[in-house]
């Protein structure tokens, strides 16, 4: 499967950091994604089948099994019993880890991960005939989605108030976590701005006006992570700012979605408008 065109699969396991990594032989190999989804269907007397309070939003996800089949083989059966204790190891001790597939995109041969554990110890079989090779398989709960290794920084430069650039966003679902910071390209670059994504309807609007080109407004939007909105007069510490975040109605004060694919995103403000509103996201596939 190596260096070859080849539909994804997942490859190895590692800790949180990257490190303790096991690594699946992939001569003789299998693997099996799988996910149930979700529509919160409700039983209503005089509903035929069901009633559906979701509409036409997407399904909820839930965990997924991330199955891997395998044969070892080694040179002996000292090694072959090491690699076992190995990999017993780390599916204990890496508890809630990375799972990690290849797969080609365009040409090239990329890599994804997904937050994951082991959620059983890995079933092996040994028979009268098991000498230096024996059957494997281990399977893992995925509890978020495919990310990828890499963050993408995205710049739209804005010269005017009311016009409107495209944010093209990588990936096949949307992305709830990421950075937006305001960056003034003159001095009083921004004033009272407003950023919209017509796509999503999801606001920034702050009462800050920069008045220096070092300036920042950032807000992070990472879930269990940095998350607030922030002013920075230096471009380098930064502190809280809600006290001129102007949060929206029915939007969550430190939420900005975009979708997978194209953003229409709008730019309001007073005053002289130059400044480059910076995106940056991990793109997310399901």
């Amino acid at each position: 499967m190596v260096n070859t065109p080849h539909p994804r699969y997942a490859f190895k396991f590692t800790d949180a950091s990257g490190g303790n990594e096991i690594e699946f032989p992939l001569n003789v190999y299998e693997y099996t994604p799988e996910m149930n989804l979700q529509r919160d269907l409700m039983q209503v007397n005089g509903i035929q089948y069901a009633y559906n309070p979701m509409g036409f939003r997407a399904s909820k996800k839930q965990p997924a099994r991330e199955s891997v089949r395998f044969l070892f083989g080694e040179e002996s059966v000292e090694n072959l019993s090491y690699r076992i204790d190995q990999f017993r190891a780390a599916c204990l001790n890496n508890g809630l880890g990375k799972i990690w597939t290849r797969g080609w995109e365009e040409g090239v041969e990329t890599e994804r991960w997904a937050w994951a554990f082991a959620d059983q110890m890995p079933r092996y079989t040994v028979t009268t005939l098991t000498i230096e090779v024996l059957p494997m398989s281990i399977q893992f709960m995925r509890i978020d989605d495919w990310m990828s290794p890499d963050l993408v920084t995205e710049t739209l430069t804005f010269s005017a108030t009311g016009t409107l650039n495209n944010l093209a966003v990588l990936g096949n679902i949307d992305v709830d976590a990421q950075t937006i910071i305001l960056k003034p390209n003159v001095n009083a670059g921004f004033s009272n701005p407003v950023i919209t994504n017509l796509t999503t309807g999801y606001v920034l609007q702050s009462l800050r006006d920069s008045a220096a080109t070092a300036n920042r407004l950032r807000l992070q939007t990472e879930i269990g992570g940095p998350n607030g909105i922030q002013w920075s007069a230096d471009g380098v510490t930064f502190s809280s700012d809600w006290a001129n975040y102007v949060i929206q109605s029915k939007q969550l004060p430190t939420t900005f979605k975009t979708k997978a694919g194209d953003n229409s995103i709008r730019y309001d403000g007073a005053g002289t408008v130059n400044l480059d509103v910076i995106f940056q996201y991990t793109p997310r596939w399901a």
